[in-house]
């Protein structure tokens, strides 16, 4: 980048007023808000100035203005974000240029800002951070390796939980999920500018353009693009663009042509000229071929490199009233394009009056108008501290110190310090040190137990364990020699039947414990010592169901791994054994579970070498896969003769009467038909789809999770199996992909109403399990006496129907009534 005052290329210092004979006059293309040509209607090609702000004080005479460093549209939604020189980052609002949020993020510049669905990446010389769109900080990352750090770029485009970072003499892999350096390759040419496409391209400070294999960071090819530094660099499609500063005869001055390279054959293509000289190039999103250049000096222009070199050839004036232009950036709609000057302001420039920053953009969210909060009462600091006023903590309403459990973690106790009568006789020999006993006890030692803190709105907080008291402790009044105080607490344990049971092993295994010594029920368990033994839980379900247990046991076919024939031999010995009260192991039905391709596909299977996933998100996947691989394997296979095994009285009830239809009893136990309408926003073409459905997912999203919490449990069954959603679809009328609008709706239920949770992908994605707060929660309801009772969440009973216009009808608890219609 060069300083403010570059020489032209003409050999004069440029000057902006320069450019109103050469350029046309900049005040007179320029429509700002308010103006009688604001609401025209804009020719294409055509830009005008839209709006100018700026967040740095430019009415103090002593104070001096901050660079904006860096520019960057948020992708998902309607702002724009900037980065000054000081450190900070400040995003505005799109449609009026208010200002949303503004923070320091670092001590010195952002040299660049990022944006993905969760938050932002900023980047200073020698540190990383993320922040949330509110400013919380949420990441902060700096080591000795990552030195004069220039540029950065998502290495992976899809998760974009992968950085790469160009510094002055390495290139670094950044895991933005975990916190870490993952990679790092040495690179001495330095990287100015890094993109990422189907391959990596980094542009160095000598002039050249490396292609790098996204997996190894191997250099694989190299261009020539120009004798001195490169500034700016973009791709698309098979076309790359660089523009910089060349070298000639010992003088640095900036390249008027802007090199185009074709990635496919990797060789130059024809250059084209910009006369003010190119520092910055963006490629237009909604053109294949179309190139946005500016220069230093505020002159900006639209150029197709591939077709005619005249389609657009008018050149436009920023007023960066004298300042240089430092950066600009373009949305993704390519209707507005940002400027930032040297005097920290963002200039916005349109092709018409109503503009977007995105065609689908999420809604940004707003502070809520709360209550002010009375200042507190100031008190001498010479004062007693009985004159500070505290909260009585009885309304229920949380305070401003209560953090969240997300951001709050228990500490461990402080060690407790030795005697120093002790240290005179310590002895050392390397790195232990040992001092001879002077007849102190375990009883006698120190100790010291954290309890779980509970907030101060809590009124259960100013009520002391009775143990702890020291006042009420007898045996905190015995003599203790050296000064060691005594505190005795004794930790609640369970009950003797819910206690831990250590299992000893001996030579023969698990075949000599007794098991039915500590099981005087009638039922058998499942061994959970094995590979992949969360699936226990969910047989254990179905084997209580008896018409699956029926069939099961009744099926036997001539396939090697076949699911059913080992989940019916499976249930087979927890019949046997459930007199006894033994254990049974799984292993036939978790070694076929093994063999199966689909389920190493979906990351059903636990091994040592894969990433841990939670175990509630493997158990809703896994009913899922379970349920309709039962499904496949007994409708593609017959019952085989009558098979004289040992069956309850209520497997031989449930065995006739399923017998005629016991291929498709997992359908009609549990299938139900949604049909799905979909109408396109485009034409309005509607159309309907049948399909079958196993489980329903719970949704929560709809609701508000943590601001509403007196929703029903029958409000978020209703809105989870009747669910509306906007997505992109093929629609047949167009005959493209189209935003649509689609919505669910069952014609028929099952008779067992399978539901998931949904609670395994807020742990996947280590974010505070919001939704768990509705299970945890308790409805408060007036008694028969007037008194209030809780009730759980979660009803003990519910009633959906279906009226005769198809619409879901979900009761619970005392609601339940007879419905007119069903």
């Amino acid at each position: 980048m060069l300083p403010r005052g570059t020489l032209n290329n003409y050999g004069s210092e440029f000057q902006p007023q320069m450019m109103d004979n050469v350029y046309g006059n900049p005040d007179e293309d320029q429509y700002y808000e308010g103006s009688e040509y604001a609401n025209e209607t804009i020719g294409p090609g055509e830009w005008f100035s839209l709006r100018s702000v700026t967040d740095s004080p430019i009415n103090s005479i002593t104070s001096t203005p901050s660079t904006l460093t860096s520019l960057s549209f948020d992708p998902w939604e309607e702002l724009v974000w900037s980065g000054l020189s000081d450190g900070r980052v400040v995003s505005y609002m799109s449609n009026d240029m208010v200002k949303y949020t503004a923070f320091r993020a670092h001590e010195t510049e952002v040299r660049q800002i990022a944006v993905d669905q969760d938050g932002i990446v900023s980047m200073s010389a020698d540190n990383l951070r993320y922040y949330t769109r509110g400013g919380l900080l949420q990441l902060s990352f700096s080591n000795e390796r990552m030195k004069n750090l220039n540029t950065f770029a998502f290495l992976d485009t899809n998760t974009q939980l992968q950085l790469l970072l160009g510094g002055e003499n390495s290139l670094v892999v950044f895991d933005l999920f975990n916190g870490r350096i993952v990679r790092e390759v040495d690179w001495t040419a330095g990287a100015n500018v890094i993109k990422r496409g189907r391959v990596v391209w980094c542009a160095s400070a000598n002039g050249k353009v490396t292609m790098h294999d996204p997996r190894t960071l191997k250099t694989e090819n190299t261009l020539d693009a120009h004798t001195g530094e490169i500034t700016d660099m973009d791709t698309k499609g098979d076309v790359l663009v660089t523009c910089g500063i060349s070298h000639r005869e010992n003088q640095y001055y900036v390249d008027s042509f802007v090199r185009v390279f074709d990635i496919r054959t990797l060789r130059a293509l024809p250059p084209f000229s910009f006369p003010p000289g190119p520092s910055f190039l963006k490629f237009h999103p909604t053109f294949s071929s179309t190139v946005v250049m500016a220069s230093m000096s505020g002159v900006f222009q639209l150029c197709d490199i591939l077709g005619d070199p005249g389609t657009f050839n008018i050149q436009y004036q920023v007023d960066t009233a004298g300042h240089p232009l430092t950066t600009f950036d373009i949305c993704s709609t390519g209707e507005i394009i940002a400027f930032g000057d040297g005097g920290g302001f963002v200039h916005e420039w349109a092709d018409r009056s109503e503009v977007r920053v995105n065609v689908y953009s999420l809604p940004t969210e707003l502070p809520t108008d709360d209550h002010p909060v009375p200042p507190p009462k100031i008190v001498d600091e010479n004062d007693s501290l009985s004159f500070v006023t505290l909260s009585s903590g009885t309304t229920g309403e949380p305070l401003l110190s209560d953090w969240p459990h997300n951001l709050t973690f228990p500490v461990a106790a402080p060690p407790t310090p030795i005697d120093e009568r002790l240290l005179t006789n310590l002895k050392q020999i390397d790195f232990v040190g040992y001092i001879a006993n002077p007849g102190i006890t375990r009883r006698q030692l120190y100790t010291r137990v954290n309890h779980p803190t509970k907030p101060l709105s809590d009124p259960t907080r100013s009520h002391a364990h009775p143990q702890s008291h020291p006042r009420q402790n007898p045996a905190a009044k015995r003599n203790v020699p050296l000064g060691f105080p005594l505190v005795s607490y004794t930790p609640p344990r369970p009950p003797k039947p819910y206690r831990y049971v250590e299992i000893k092993y001996s030579k023969l295994g698990l075949e000599e414990f007794d098991f039915s010594r500590y099981n005087r029920t009638t039922f058998s368990g499942l061994e959970n010592a094995l590979p992949n033994s969360y699936c226990n839980a969910i047989i254990q379900v179905l084997f209580f169901q008896s018409h699956i247990r029926s069939i099961l046991r009744a099926h036997l076919c001539e396939r090697e791994f076949c699911l059913a024939c080992e989940m019916g031999f499976l249930f087979h010995m927890l019949a046997l054994a459930g007199p006894r009260g033994s254990n049974v192991q799984a292993s036939n039905f978790l070694r076929a579970f093994r063999q199966m391709p689909q389920a190493s596909a979906l990351g059903l299977l636990q091994a040592p070498e894969t990433p841990e996933t939670p175990l509630p998100l493997l158990a809703e996947n896994f009913n899922r896969f379970l349920l309709e691989n039962l499904h496949k394997e007994l409708s593609s296979s017959t019952l085989p003769p009558q098979v004289n095994t040992p069956q309850t009285k209520e497997d031989n009830n449930n065995s006739n009467n399923s017998s005629t239809n016991g291929i498709a009893i997992i359908e009609n136990l549990f299938s139900t038909t949604i049909v799905t309408h979909t109408r396109c926003l485009n034409c309005g073409f509607h159309s309907e789809r049948f399909s079958k459905c196993f489980q329903h997912d719970l949704v929560y999203d709809s609701l508000n999770v943590g601001k509403n919490l007196n929703t029903s449990f029958a409000s978020v069954l209703r809105n989870s199996i009747c669910r509306e959603s906007q997505t992109k679809t093929w629609c047949e009328k167009c005959s493209s992909y189209q935003a649509a609008i689609q919505k669910r709706m069952p014609t028929s239920l099952s008779n067992i109403l399978c539901l998931n949770a949904g609670l395994g992908k807020s742990l996947l994605k280590d974010m505070p399990p919001s939704f768990s707060e509705f299970w945890k929660n308790s409805i408060k309801e007036e008694g028969d006496e007037g008194d209030h009772v809780n009730i759980p969440w979660l009803p003990s009973i519910i009633r959906v129907t279906i009226d005769s216009q198809r619409n879901v009808i979900i009761q619970e608890g005392s609601d339940i009534e007879e419905p007119e219609n069903s």
